[in-house]
């Protein structure tokens, strides 16, 4: 409710709850008032009686009736009898009454009260609330004459009964009356005062709400209040037009504050773009790097395994080559039959070394072949999961040989997937070369163990377990994240395992866990055996070992 209805409605509420307890007082006062008016006018008729009642009981008992009589033709009586001490009525204001016991007519009458009054000389008055309200009035007889005609008269009372529920209603009129004449009055009084309050406070503060709602509305409109009112309101005024130019200068400055913001932060927006777009082609440049550096790593491996066969075929095709021209000058000169012999068994025998090293160098170049050219396609294809990780740990043999690591391919064969074996091969390698480079520090020697278990649903979990120094706590939530290692500066880029992360999930369809003890750490992948299709290139690697 707004103060301008508010103000006159508590002014007239608090006058009608004054003039309600103003009603409620002069009812009290003037029920109080009445009271005792009816209870000296009930002593006043029975003390009159009670002077009377002995004599006239022996003597004049037709006085008695009178005097009775007499008295109750007041509206307010409503029962009035003369009672002797043992409760027998001699007269009362109803025929039916006499000789009957006081008992009898007045019900709850207390005979014992009554021999008490009587003998003891005292007044009794009582009122009994209710509807209506009575009120019960008992005096005893009044002595007169001398001692001896004393002792021969009866002890009683009179007992004088009102009805009051004329008086109450009467009462209860005049305070109503009154009541309505200062409610009529409050009510003129209020409105007046409402009047006044309204014009020198609700108004002004009704002006000061609206200026409110206007600058919360729109700080630049121009909200002001005119200065008018008691000394109060005229300060509150001048305070809020203060306070409302204060606001608009702020605002104005604050747009000014907010513009120059806008073009800085849209500067750092477009150098933030050009910042970012570096450095995704440094991170591009970073893994065609690590891509170079892991075919080279891979060709320096396979070539120091060709080396040995080649060399020992090159020694071979050197020593035939020695033989042939000894055989030559041996025939222009004349050849025996043992030279003949020894020739032949010389050319035996280094044909079939020469055989054994060729055979080598052409298996060792075919697994290069076969994994190269499976780690640069997306080609999909059904394979072997124990033939094709056989075939990565072969092509990796050359480097992990000179290393103190030992791997275990616990893969069963059977196994088939209808997935991409280069990005599987991709993330073989990684995880390899990473649990190389980092588990088996200052170990002396260690286990690397790949094995699989068929999954329900169609999956297959592969697990890489080592038995190295573990992953330290702070460190295994972020091993997924790009350019983290703990190797920065030492031959370590931060990218083998998150290739890992993005080939399994985004190519392979798959997921990837690790958990970590004092005594190594395990990776599970987990991948479906049929790859969804993909739409992804392939990853390049990171440096497989750096040694």
């Amino acid at each position: 409710m707004s103060l301008r209805f508010g103000l006159p409605a508590a002014i007239f509420l608090v006058f009608l709850a004054l003039s309600l307890l103003s009603y409620y007082n002069n009812l009290q006062a003037v029920e109080s008032d009445t009271l005792d008016m009816a209870v000296s006018n009930a002593l006043s008729k029975s003390e009159r009686l009670a002077r009377t009642a002995q004599a006239e009981l022996i003597r004049n008992k037709a006085q008695l009736d009178n005097d009775v009589g007499v008295e109750s033709t007041d509206f307010r009586v409503s029962a009035l009898a003369i009672v002797d001490e043992n409760g027998a009525i001699k007269a009362a204001h109803r025929l039916e009454w006499l000789g009957q016991n006081i008992g009898q007519k007045v019900p709850g009458f207390d005979l014992e009260r009554l021999k008490t009054i009587a003998q003891g000389r005292l007044r009794d008055v009582q009122v009994f609330e209710g509807t209506p309200r009575r009120l019960q009035v008992l005096t005893p007889f009044i002595e007169a004459g001398t001692k001896s005609q004393i002792r021969s008269l009866t002890n009683g009372v009179v007992y004088l009964e009102y009805d009051l529920s004329l008086d109450d209603a009467q009462n209860r009129w005049k305070a109503q009356r009154r009541w309505l004449i200062e409610a009529a009055f409050a009510m003129v009084i209020a409105a007046l005062l409402s009047l006044v309050l309204y014009r020198r406070v609700a108004l002004p503060l009704s002006r000061i709400e609206e200026a409110s709602r206007l600058l919360s509305d729109n700080a630049d409109a121009s909200a002001s209040v005119p200065v008018a009112g008691p000394l109060e309101l005229r300060q509150l005024a001048v305070a809020f037009n203060t306070m409302a130019k204060k606001i608009q200068q702020l605002t104005t400055n604050l747009e000014k504050f907010v513009e120059q913001r806008t073009v800085a932060l849209s500067e750092a927006n477009a150098t933030l773009s050009r910042t970012i777009g570096t450095l995704k082609a440094t991170q591009s440049q970073l893994v065609r790097s690590e891509k170079m550096a892991g075919l080279g790593s891979m060709v320096a491996g396979v070539a120091h395994e060709l080396n040995t066969p080649l060399g020992n075929a090159l020694l071979m095709a050197t020593s035939l080559s020695a033989c042939n021209k000894t055989m030559a000058t041996q025939y222009a000169q004349g050849m025996k039959k043992s030279d003949l012999e020894n020739f032949l068994a010389e050319v035996d025998q280094s044909t079939d070394v020469l055989e054994r090293n060729i055979e080598v160098a052409a298996k060792l170049i075919r697994r290069f072949k076969e994994v190269a050219v499976n780690q640069t396609s997306e080609q999909r294809c059904t394979f072997d999961l124990h033939d094709s990780l056989h075939g990565v740990l072969a092509l990796m043999a050359p480097t992990i040989k000179l290393l103190p690591v030992g791997i275990v391919n616990d893969v069963p064969v059977g196994i088939l997937m209808d997935s991409y074996p280069g990005a599987f091969a991709q993330v073989v390698t990684h995880m390899v070369a990473n649990a190389c480079s980092h588990a088996f520090e200052d170990r002396a020697s260690g286990v690397i163990r790949i094995s699989s278990l068929v999954e329900g649903g169609g999956r297959v979990a592969i697990v890489v377990a080592d038995n190295g120094i573990g992953i330290a706590d702070k460190d295994l939530p972020r091993i997924f994240d790009p350019f983290f290692t703990t190797k920065m500066g030492r031959g370590g880029t931060g990218l083998g395992l998150h290739i890992v992360l993005n080939v399994v999930e985004e190519v392979l369809g798959g997921t990837i866990d690790v958990t970590s003890t004092k005594d190594g750490a395990v990776f599970s992948v987990s991948l479906p055996l049929v790859a969804p299709a993909s739409e992804h290139h392939l990853v390049s690697s990171e440096a497989v070992i750096h040694q």
